[in-house]
Protein backbone atom coordinates (compact mmCIF):
# COMPACT_ATOMS: atom_id res chain seq x y z
CA UNK A 1 0.00 0.00 0.00
CA UNK A 2 1.18 3.51 -0.96
CA UNK A 3 1.89 6.03 1.73
CA UNK A 4 -0.78 7.36 2.96
CA UNK A 5 -0.85 10.32 4.45
CA UNK A 6 -2.74 11.48 7.70
CA UNK A 7 -4.66 14.41 8.51
CA UNK A 8 -3.79 16.74 11.17
CA UNK A 9 -6.38 15.67 13.87
CA UNK A 10 -4.43 11.80 13.12
CA UNK A 11 -1.28 13.01 13.29
CA UNK A 12 -1.80 15.05 16.60
CA UNK A 13 -3.26 11.39 18.02
CA UNK A 14 -0.68 10.05 17.07
CA UNK A 15 1.98 12.25 18.51
CA UNK A 16 0.58 12.73 21.90
CA UNK A 17 0.27 8.67 22.35
CA UNK A 18 3.75 8.02 21.16
CA UNK A 19 5.19 11.07 23.50
CA UNK A 20 2.90 12.62 25.49
CA UNK A 21 4.86 14.95 27.32
CA UNK A 22 5.96 16.48 23.78
CA UNK A 23 2.52 16.99 22.99
CA UNK A 24 1.81 18.40 26.56
CA UNK A 25 4.62 20.64 25.55
CA UNK A 26 3.63 21.43 22.37
CA UNK A 27 -0.32 22.41 24.06
CA UNK A 28 1.11 24.51 26.83
CA UNK A 29 3.32 26.66 24.08
CA UNK A 30 0.72 27.31 21.56
CA UNK A 31 -1.78 28.36 24.43
CA UNK A 32 1.11 30.42 25.48
CA UNK A 33 1.74 32.20 21.86
CA UNK A 34 -2.46 33.05 21.50
CA UNK A 35 -2.64 34.31 24.84
CA UNK A 36 0.46 36.75 23.40
CA UNK A 37 -1.57 37.39 20.53
CA UNK A 38 -4.19 38.31 22.17
CA UNK A 39 -3.23 40.61 24.48
CA UNK A 40 -0.92 41.84 21.55
CA UNK A 41 -4.74 43.04 19.58
CA UNK A 42 -5.88 44.57 23.29
CA UNK A 43 -2.63 46.27 23.90
CA UNK A 44 -1.06 47.32 20.78
CA UNK A 45 -4.24 48.20 18.58
CA UNK A 46 -5.28 51.48 17.75
CA UNK A 47 -9.18 52.17 18.64
CA UNK A 48 -11.50 51.66 16.32
CA UNK A 49 -11.67 53.17 12.81
CA UNK A 50 -14.14 55.88 12.47
CA UNK A 51 -17.24 55.04 10.99
CA UNK A 52 -17.57 55.15 7.21
CA UNK A 53 -20.10 57.86 5.73
CA UNK A 54 -22.39 55.17 4.93
CA UNK A 55 -22.63 54.12 8.42
CA UNK A 56 -22.82 57.46 9.59
CA UNK A 57 -25.58 58.01 7.11
CA UNK A 58 -27.58 54.87 8.27
CA UNK A 59 -27.02 56.08 11.87
CA UNK A 60 -28.74 59.60 11.13
CA UNK A 61 -31.41 57.89 8.78
CA UNK A 62 -32.25 55.73 12.46
CA UNK A 63 -32.37 58.22 14.71
CA UNK A 64 -34.08 60.56 12.77
CA UNK A 65 -36.59 57.60 12.52
CA UNK A 66 -37.01 57.14 16.30
CA UNK A 67 -37.36 60.59 16.31
CA UNK A 68 -40.19 60.77 14.32
CA UNK A 69 -41.63 57.39 16.08
CA UNK A 70 -41.29 59.71 19.48
CA UNK A 71 -42.78 62.97 18.25
CA UNK A 72 -45.78 61.11 16.67
CA UNK A 73 -46.37 59.08 19.76
CA UNK A 74 -46.80 62.19 21.90
CA UNK A 75 -48.60 63.83 19.74
CA UNK A 76 -51.21 61.04 19.69
CA UNK A 77 -51.01 61.12 23.55
CA UNK A 78 -51.13 64.90 23.62
CA UNK A 79 -54.60 64.69 21.55
CA UNK A 80 -55.66 61.68 23.71
CA UNK A 81 -55.19 64.09 26.14
CA UNK A 82 -57.11 67.02 25.46
CA UNK A 83 -59.69 65.45 24.64
CA UNK A 84 -59.85 63.37 27.96
CA UNK A 85 -59.72 66.89 29.64
CA UNK A 86 -62.11 68.24 27.15
CA UNK A 87 -64.53 65.42 28.15
CA UNK A 88 -64.26 65.95 31.50
CA UNK A 89 -64.51 69.65 31.29
CA UNK A 90 -68.05 69.13 29.14
CA UNK A 91 -69.21 66.60 31.95
CA UNK A 92 -68.83 69.58 34.74
CA UNK A 93 -70.83 71.51 32.46
CA UNK A 94 -73.58 68.74 32.21
CA UNK A 95 -73.69 68.58 36.12
CA UNK A 96 -73.83 72.15 36.72
CA UNK A 97 -76.79 72.32 33.78
CA UNK A 98 -78.13 69.68 35.63
CA UNK A 99 -78.46 71.32 38.84
CA UNK A 100 -80.01 74.22 37.55
CA UNK A 101 -82.71 72.14 35.73
CA UNK A 102 -83.40 70.18 38.95
CA UNK A 103 -83.52 73.51 40.43
CA UNK A 104 -85.76 75.07 38.10
CA UNK A 105 -87.97 71.62 38.35
CA UNK A 106 -88.38 71.95 41.69
CA UNK A 107 -89.38 76.05 41.24
CA UNK A 108 -91.66 75.18 38.65
CA UNK A 109 -93.17 71.91 40.92
CA UNK A 110 -93.81 74.55 44.13
CA UNK A 111 -95.74 77.07 41.43
CA UNK A 112 -97.90 74.26 40.38
CA UNK A 113 -99.23 73.45 43.74
CA UNK A 114 -100.14 77.30 44.32
CA UNK A 115 -101.64 77.32 40.68
CA UNK A 116 -105.35 77.06 42.06
CA UNK A 117 -105.20 79.21 44.52
CA UNK A 118 -107.07 82.79 44.21
CA UNK A 119 -104.26 84.63 45.69
CA UNK A 120 -101.69 82.78 42.98
CA UNK A 121 -104.06 83.68 40.48
CA UNK A 122 -104.74 87.27 41.59
CA UNK A 123 -100.88 87.80 42.03
CA UNK A 124 -100.32 86.37 38.87
CA UNK A 125 -103.33 88.94 36.93
CA UNK A 126 -101.79 91.59 38.50
CA UNK A 127 -98.18 91.27 37.37
CA UNK A 128 -98.59 89.23 33.74
CA UNK A 129 -101.91 91.13 32.64
CA UNK A 130 -102.03 94.82 34.34
CA UNK A 131 -104.76 94.10 35.86
CA UNK A 132 -106.17 96.01 38.99
CA UNK A 133 -109.34 95.37 41.33
CA UNK A 134 -112.17 97.66 41.41
CA UNK A 135 -111.40 100.76 43.40
CA UNK A 136 -107.41 100.68 42.57
CA UNK A 137 -105.61 102.70 40.36
CA UNK A 138 -102.71 101.89 38.50
CA UNK A 139 -99.25 103.45 37.48
CA UNK A 140 -96.76 102.52 35.51
CA UNK A 141 -93.17 103.63 35.80
CA UNK A 142 -90.65 103.28 32.73
CA UNK A 143 -88.06 100.78 34.46
CA UNK A 144 -84.67 101.58 34.96
CA UNK A 145 -83.16 100.44 31.60
CA UNK A 146 -85.77 102.43 29.68
CA UNK A 147 -85.17 105.77 31.08
CA UNK A 148 -81.79 105.82 30.91
CA UNK A 149 -81.71 104.73 26.64
CA UNK A 150 -84.38 107.84 26.83
CA UNK A 151 -81.23 110.27 27.82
Amino acid sequence: MANKRLSRSQEYVKKSVSHPSKAQAEREERKQKRELELAKRRYCESPEPAPSIRRKAKNVRRRIMYLLILAALLLALSIQAFHIYSLVKEREELALNRYALEKEKARLEEELKNVNSTEYVEQQAREQLKLIMPGETLYIFPKKEEANDGN
